[in-house]
């Protein structure tokens, strides 16, 4: 399967930190967690912390390239993301700032892009940043800072809204595809699931359950913070679910069941 292409089936791996309000993460592609986050809250400006990249400007006091195209920032950096395996970033206002930024400053942030942790907090006045994205073992896993952490639960939410969605109106036997609307799955819902998201979990969408009046999305604990260890049942490829996040057809609403 080529880079970023969505895959319905694919796990989701989850880790939630509370203390630094970050989450590591395997399954979510880059368009998946762009589209996730809603237009409303997408970075207005990105700076780069990877590589070097033909076809962006470059900040001479800092040495990091940016975007700042508001209007094509999406496609922008769906494009860029495909060029590397170590796609990190922080957003930012304002490009003025850029040079404002200490020689102390420029450090940690490159500290972060390196280790993939963070020396002080990854957010920063003068760049105003509401995310510090980066890529962790050659872009097999994601691990996001979020200033406020709402944005993670409404980015899942919206990625198993979707991908429920696409299955929902894939087409039947008879050709024809299905055209009911799918209500977006609720973040106070996702929210239950928060003692599980601490302890390291894993979504199993290859696993779903459906009827004719539901889909069921089962969750098993997975240490995906070291390991990627999770609960099987003797199948290398099956969970052993402690929670399912259920799909009413018959109504258009969610549950979630231990």
């Amino acid at each position: 399967m080529a880079k970023n292409e969505v895959s319905i089936d694919k796990k989701v791996y989850l880790y939630l930190d509370t203390v630094t309000n970050s989450v590591i993460s395997r399954g979510i592609t880059f368009p998946e967690f762009i589209d996730g986050i809603g237009k409303k809250r997408l970075p207005s400006a990105l700076l780069l912390l990877d590589k070097k990249y033909d076809t962006v400007n470059y900040n001479q006091h800092t040495n990091f390239g940016f975007i700042d195209d508001t209007e094509k920032m999406k496609q922008r950096a769906i494009v860029l993301e495909k060029q590397t395996q170590n796609f990190s970033w922080l957003d930012f206002e304002e490009i003025d700032m850029l040079n404002q930024l200490t020689g102390q400053e420029i450090a940690e942030i490159l500290y972060l892009a390196h280790r993939g942790t963070h020396l002080r907090s990854p957010f920063y006045y003068k760049l105003q940043n509401e995310y510090a994205y980066l890529s962790l073992d050659e872009g097999e896993r994601t691990k996001v800072y979020y200033r406020d952490i709402t944005r993670f639960y409404d980015m899942v939410a919206n990625v198993i809204t979707d991908r429920i969605s696409v299955l929902i109106h894939k087409k039947t036997l008879f050709g024809k595809p299905r055209k009911k609307s799918i209500v977006g799955l609720p973040v106070t819902l996702l929210r239950s699931l928060k003692l599980l998201l601490k302890e390291g979990c894993v979504l199993s969408f290859d696993q779903l359950e459906r009827t004719k009046t539901e889909i069921r999305l089962p969750i098993a604990n997975s240490d995906e913070e070291n390991d990627g260890n999770i609960t099987l049942d003797g199948n290398e490829n099956e969970i052993v679910p402690k929670a399912w996040i259920v799909y009413s057809i018959k109504n258009n609403e969610w549950t979630f069941e231990y």
